[in-house]
């Protein structure tokens, strides 16, 4: 045997016993690294547990509804309502319908005249029927501020209301500010809200850049019509109680020439349209 081959043989028996200890040790340390993982997963179940548990208190409430959520709009509504005016035009320009998600109450909205508030006269109005739920109370200007609102107007400024007699019963007028974007209108806003059988009308009148006075709203106000009650007995009856007061506060003018409004150029009133949707409704 050569000296080189006893010197490696030699050297065998120390490499051997570094690598087992060396695989002791990545053995202890696989080991010892596993039952920390284990211990942290037990300790974290049990903050989860303990967490689960507790009592906290009341929780945060839901957001609250805001007001498109509280409202189904009618993709295509059937009109119920009509106010063939001479001032704003006959026909309405549109018609929209919503229902209240709470109680199913309805509202309906009529636009007469331009779309544009200084591009000529205009008519908008609400007509609320509540069904089961409770309407909150609110003052004129804020019911003027939601009714501009929908209709993508602002109010600027309003005065103080008074009164103004129609065949419904005496609305609520104001002189108000409209503002479509950077124009500003000069208008009237109105209201009325009867307790019985639970109807509020709501909305506004706009000259086109001309002065707007209560007996041209008066007009206008006195030819809203119902066209279709369903089984709705109470509101049928309204209107067709409504009827005995008609023309009381617009009547047709007196002379040759003479006008009604200052927009009627010397034509008379069209035929006031007798409601006969609320007498057959009421008859039953």
């Amino acid at each position: 045997m050569s000296l080189f081959a006893s010197a490696a043989g030699a050297a065998s028996p120390d490499r051997s016993s570094a690598r087992g200890w060396l695989r002791a040790l990545r053995d202890r340390l696989v080991r010892g690294v596993a039952s920390f993982a284990a211990a942290l997963g037990l300790v974290g179940m049990g903050t989860l547990l303990v967490l689960g548990l507790r009592d906290f208190g009341p929780r945060a409430p839901a957001p609250a509804a805001t007001a498109r959520d509280e409202w189904i709009e009618h993709v295509r509504p059937i009109q119920i309502y009509a106010a063939q005016t001479t001032e704003f035009g006959k026909d309405a320009r549109l018609y929209e319908s919503r229902s209240r998600r709470d109680g199913g109450g309805r509202q309906d909205f009529l636009s007469y005249g331009a779309a544009d508030i200084a591009q000529g006269p205009s008519l908008r109005v609400s007509l609320y029927r509540p069904g089961e739920e409770i309407p909150p109370a609110s003052t004129l200007f804020v019911d003027l501020a939601r009714h501009a609102s929908k209709a993508g107007l602002a109010v600027v400024k309003t005065a103080l209301p008074g009164g103004l007699a129609s065949r419904f019963g005496e609305f609520e007028v104001a002189d108000i500010v409209l503002a479509q974007g950077t124009i500003e209108a000069s208008c009237l806003g109105f209201r009325l809200d009867v307790a019985s059988p639970g109807l509020k009308i709501t909305g506004f009148a706009c000259g086109g850049g001309k002065p707007l006075d209560r007996p041209t709203l008066a007009c206008a106000l006195d030819r809203i019509d119902l066209i279709s009650a369903g089984e709705d007995h109470a509101l049928a009856k309204f209107f067709l109680d409504a009827e005995q007061g008609r023309g009381k506060v617009c009547s047709a003018p007196r002379g040759p020439g003479a006008r009604s409004t200052w927009l009627d150029q010397g034509a008379q009133l069209p035929p006031l349209r007798a409601t006969t949707a609320a007498r057959k409704v009421a008859s039953r």
